[in-house]
């Protein structure tokens, strides 16, 4: 996978597990900018799925819904299956009252997550 400014990236049983700053993600000129590194690494993921690591996100704002709505579009496209992990109570409320939830694999932790989607395919 190729480096990215705003994205740290690790992996969990092959699969990459993306982190980035939240505060960032939260403002509408960041949020396109990591939405464009995220969509390079699902490019880049050679595999059947890749995590995004939201545990730091207490909320999040529409740019960030937005960017999200479109990466998942992105993936699906790609063949990778993108999953949410370390979601915190108050955010997962979010995509309980936008539905987003039943749109979204949503996990609590990245280990989780891969065992779910692994479950899935």
């Amino acid at each position: 996978m190729r480096d990215f400014n705003l994205l740290r990236v690790r992996y969990r049983d092959d699969a990459p597990v993306i982190s980035f700053e939240i505060s960032d993600f939260n403002r509408v000129p960041s949020a396109q900018h990591i939405g464009l590194e995220i969509e390079a690494a699902i490019e880049d993921c050679g595999g059947e799925h890749l995590i995004l690591d939201l545990q730091h996100a207490a909320w999040l704002s529409s740019a960030a819904l937005n960017q999200l709505i479109r990466l998942r579009r992105r993936a699906r496209e790609s063949g990778v299956a993108l999953v949410l992990a370390g979601v915190q109570h108050t955010v997962r409320q979010i995509f309980v009252i936008t539905r987003l939830d039943r749109q979204f694999s949503i996990d609590e932790t990245a280990v989780e997550a891969k065992l779910t989607q692994a479950e899935a395919i």
